[in-house]
């Protein structure tokens, strides 16, 4: 059990909670301007697809990486 604030949560829910942060994060990141291309748009599920897959390191894409992202978007 972990403590935070007071209250003790088991390591599944404190992992499961982080990857989830992390995947949003990664998400809204990818949805700024300044992550893709000029001209281009990236949908909200293109963002958490590609923001889950870099997170889970499965390595699958929507989108060619060399064309639709910036150096932001893709590092």
């Amino acid at each position: 059990m972990i403590e935070i604030n007071h209250r003790k949560y088991s390591v599944p829910k404190v992992l499961t909670a982080g990857f989830i942060f992390v995947i949003l994060i990664g998400m809204l990141l990818l949805k700024l301007p300044i992550a893709t291309r000029d001209g281009l748009e990236t949908s909200w599920m293109t963002a958490l697809f590609t923001s889950t897959s870099a997170t889970c390191v499965t390595g699958l894409l929507l989108v060619d990486t060399a064309t639709h992202w910036t150096w932001f978007g893709s590092w």
